[in-house]
This record gives structure tokens, sequence and C-alpha cells, in this order.
């Protein structure tokens, strides 16, 4: 009797955190699924919280009035690609710098690092793995494939690639956590570096 309850526990503990696994996944392809994990190992291994990253970033463009909280994630990174693509006047201070910069210091990246998009590698990389068998239409690729040129233009702008990725992407996929985290490594470390803390400061 005892054996069978300790059997049914952990049956149903397993199916209950399968469940939550899959929830978080939902409607992920698998290449997308990996590359999520593999961005999340890589911030866990370095003890940083992807909340408070995104959060900052966030934070940012709803104070400028580029974005509105009570909107969904997706028009939010939507309207923050649009931001960068369409700049309606000069970027603001980045108040948040010396926590973005502290953030960078946990990852081991140094201005070059990001200026070279290691930040981005583990999308970068697995692109390039599963280049061959992905759907050329899919939001995946049109991210993979502007990385992709990112690394080979380091120096490439902004605008640039924010234009090329609101053209091709579908905006309804921008509320999958996984773009929104390329979204914020693409953008956010370099804000860090070339923003200045508060107006006239570097």
């Amino acid at each position: 009797m005892i054996k069978s309850l300790v059997l049914f526990s952990i049956a149903v503990l397993y199916t209950s955190c399968h469940s939550e696994t899959n929830n978080a996944y939902e409607g992920y392809s698998e290449v997308e699924i990996e590359t999520e994990k593999c961005l999340d190992a890589w911030l866990e291994r370095n003890d940083v919280d992807w909340k408070e990253l995104s959060f900052i970033f966030e934070d940012y463009f709803a104070s400028a009035n580029m974005t509105d909280t009570a909107d969904p994630k997706a028009k939010q990174y939507a309207d923050i690609l649009h931001g960068f693509h369409s700049p309606s006047g000069p970027y603001l201070p980045f108040k948040s710098k010396k926590e973005v910069l502290a953030i960078m210091d946990k990852l081991h990246l140094s201005d070059k690092d990001v200026i070279q998009k290691n930040q981005l590698d583990c999308f970068t990389n697995t692109f390039i793995d599963h280049e061959d068998e992905l759907d050329t239409a899919s939001t995946y690729y049109a991210f993979g494939a502007t990385l992709e040129m990112m690394e080979m233009i380091p120096d490439i702008s902004p605008a640039i690639i924010a234009g090329a990725l609101d053209a091709e992407i579908d905006k309804a996929d921008l509320s999958k956590t996984l773009y929104q985290k390329t979204i914020v490594l693409m953008y956010c470390f370099e804000m860090a570096i070339f923003l200045p803390a508060e107006a006239g400061n570097k």
C-alpha cells in the first residue's frame, strides 16, 4: 500500500513537472526550445537573473513612452524594434547603465565581446547548425540570418538590424520569451556601453 502511494506521488509530480515544462514552450519548435535552453543555461551558469535584465530593458522604453506596459509583450517588443528602426528623437540617458555593466561583468563580457555579438552565440551557433532544415519564412530563420549577418558585420547599424527584423518576422512570435531575450541581448548591453547614465554625462 505504501509502495503504491509512493509510486502514485512520483507519477503525479512527474506529470506536473512535465506539464509545466511543456507549457513553458507551448507553440515552440524543437530548435526554438534548444536555443532558449542554451540561453537559459548560460545565464544560470553566470548567476544572472533574466527577469532583472528584461525589466531594466523594458522599463527604459516604457519610461520614454515608446511602449505601454499595459500592452501584451509581443506588442511592446514590436514597438521597441520599430523604435530602433525609426527613432522619433535622440535616445534618453540610460539610468540603469551601472546595473547592466555589472551584469556584463558577471557574464564575462567585455565591450569588445558585446560589439562582436558574442552574447548571442547560443542563437547564432544553433541557427548555423540547423540552417539547412529550417523554414526560411519563419521568425526563427529571420532572427538567425540577422544574427549571422551581425557576426560577419558587427558594426552594422542597430536601425538596419531592427528594420530587417521588423519587415521579416511574424510579430505574434514576439510573445515567445526566446525572441524577447534575443532582442534584449542584441541591444541592452550596447545601450549600457554607449548611452550616458545622465544627461550630459558618459
